[in-house]
């Protein structure tokens, strides 16, 4: 069975419906939550991550096909994702969680943004090699 394991980890909304607390067979809310996630891609691609033309249709997307295989954001993009979803999709009921989550999701997109920053420095460095 672990092939199934890292099919789910890999998968974007397999990955989102697990930290909501989803079963990956529980499909539900499957519609609503990749309207979430695509518009928070979109979001990222304004931070400066991802393809503006990248978007999920279910469980075949998955983080390397979003992200590459060498992305040293994997984790603060999840992250984002989740807690965006999160808020979008099921907010807290407590004020205070809603306002952890809000910093949570500042403190990802300043991090992305500058491993963003930092790539395109890179990339552009090597290309007046």
């Amino acid at each position: 069975m672990p092939e199934l394991e890292n099919v789910i980890d890999s998968s974007i909304l397999g990955t989102i419906k697990k930290m909501i607390g989803f079963e990956r067979d529980y499909v539900q809310f499957d519609q609503d939550l990749i309207v979430f996630i695509n518009a928070h891609i979109k979001e990222l691609y304004q931070i400066g991550v991802g393809d503006i033309d990248f978007a999920i249709t279910g469980h075949d997307q998955t983080w390397e096909d979003y992200l590459g295989a060498n992305s040293g954001v994997y984790d603060d993009v999840k992250a984002y994702i989740y807690y965006k979803t999160r808020i979008a999709f099921n907010p807290p009921s407590n004020s205070f969680v809603v306002s952890a989550y809000q910093e949570q999701i500042k403190e990802c997109a300043w991090r992305i943004s500058i491993a963003a920053d930092i790539k395109a420095i890179d990339e552009e460095d090597a290309d007046d090699d």
